[in-house]
């Protein structure tokens, strides 16, 4: 995915927040057999990279502990993908966002929100579902828009349930997450815009999304599809970047590119072993 400079800059923030606040491990050998090393853990202050902890993979804590220096292990390898990038395209370190997050606006759609979802809220089910990721989709649409995002890094789920009391609640097609800025998004795919009976449908749809509070490519994107032959995929990542762009918008960032604060965070990276 591509990324602007402050997306760029959140998102870099984001995974230093997540590995600062996780085990930092690898896998090595230790008499001929595979072994985890972990030499830091939020939890045990006596670990560094010159004392290790080393666990064999097959015993109740090592399969405890795999699962997340894998984690680990993927999220350092993205962090310095990032950070490549970033001293590729500019000169000066990027800031370091605090989490939780200032924002100028929040609403109850967050990742918190994401999390708690159940996917497959809607009662309404088609014969013909697709499954995806262990989830029911109703048509190809859906399908090929769930794996543009998923191409794209963004995780998905299907029709949750957003209420706002007992006489509303929507069942978006797909809400997507977004933790670097603490948000989701719902998208609803309306696939037939060239029958006249559905247009009047999603207009009264979309209406009722905005008279609830949810702003378009803030809370809510609608993708309208008018040929029924063909999904425009281009549009939808469009839409997407547009809806990321316009939600960093609300998130108040450090005015200053103190090096004090930026090496602070480098440094306690370092210190904890995640640049060896």
């Amino acid at each position: 995915m591509e990324y602007s400079k402050k997306h760029l800059e959140l998102k870099i923030s984001y995974l230093r927040h997540l590995i600062d606040n996780m085990p930092h491990g690898n896998y090595g050998r230790s008499r001929g057999k595979t072994v985890i090393y972990v030499f830091y853990d939020p939890n045990d202050n006596s670990l560094n990279y010159e004392n290790r902890k080393r666990i064999s993979p097959d015993t109740p804590m090592g399969k405890l502990y795999a699962p997340i220096i894998d984690r680990y292990l993927k999220l350092k390898a993205e962090y310095d993908h990032l950070m490549a990038l970033w001293n590729s395209e500019y000169w000066i370190e990027p800031r370091t966002i605090a989490y939780p997050l200032l924002k100028t606006r929040k609403n109850f759609m967050d990742s918190t929100f994401f999390e708690n979802a159940v996917p497959n809220a809607n009662s309404y089910k088609n014969e013909r579902s697709i499954g995806f990721e262990g989830m029911d989709l109703r048509s190809k649409n859906e399908l090929i828009a769930c794996e543009s995002l998923t191409k794209m890094g963004f995780e998905v789920k299907i029709e949750p349930e957003i209420r706002f009391d007992d006489f509303t609640v929507f069942d978006p097609d797909i809400l997507i997450n977004l933790p670097e800025a603490d948000k989701c998004l719902a998208l609803e795919i309306d696939g037939a815009m060239d029958k006249n009976g559905y247009v009047a449908k999603a207009e009264k749809r979309k209406t009722d999304y905005h008279t609830h509070g949810l702003k378009e490519y803030k809370d809510v994107l609608f993708l309208r599809l008018y040929d029924p032959y063909e999904f425009d995929v281009y549009t939808l990542e469009s839409m997407i970047r547009v809806a990321v762009e316009r939600n960093i918008e609300d998130i108040i960032f450090p005015s200053s590119r103190s090096l004090t604060n930026t090496a602070g965070a480098s440094i306690r990276l370092q210190s904890h072993g995640s640049f060896r």
